[in-house]
């Protein structure tokens, strides 16, 4: 059971990165156009300001790549965790807990985006992807859960120190 955690944080973190992306974009959105038609704003601000609002995809795409990467490391540390078959019963116990998690986490960012409905808008047009897995995050958590389990308890104790 040393993956307690390992899930319920990936999943977390995911979520306040996707907040902060909403968030900032909320923020961006609603100084962008006193900036740009302020006295001191220039041509090339105003250049700058539009080319920006198409930069905001790139955020939803790395935030992809970020949850992959973390899942990833999960998976990739659950093969040094020294572990006996005995004790998936807890595993499964603890898998239970995640996906709680993960329901709360998901239910918590649809509660906070809905509050205003141009930030229910940024969440749903700007960031889809983003989006799309907080909709399928418990889901993701059973898969991850499930083979972090396959993956600790199916290698046997090396005698050399390591364990795999």
């Amino acid at each position: 059971m040393s993956d307690f955690g390992q899930t319920i944080f990936v999943m977390s973190f995911f979520v306040v990165i996707v907040l902060t992306m909403v968030f900032s974009t909320f923020i961006y959105q609603e100084i962008k156009d006193p900036l740009a038609n302020s006295t001191f704003a220039t041509n090339t601000s105003r250049a700058a300001y539009a080319k920006f609002d198409s930069a905001w995809g790139i955020f939803d795409k790395a935030a992809i790549f970020i949850m992959a990467a973390m899942i990833a490391g999960v998976l990739i540390t659950s093969f040094v965790i020294p572990t006996h078959p005995i004790f998936v019963i807890g595993n499964l116990l603890v898998m239970a807990v995640e996906v709680f998690v993960c329901f709360v986490l998901a239910n918590a960012y649809y509660g906070i985006t809905s509050v205003d409905p141009s930030l229910q808008l940024i969440a749903l047009n700007t960031y889809p992807y983003s989006t799309a897995i907080i909709r399928h995050l418990p889901i993701i958590s059973i898969v991850l859960s499930a083979l972090n389990c396959i993956i600790m308890f199916s290698h046997g104790r090396k005698t050399e120190g390591m364990y795999g």
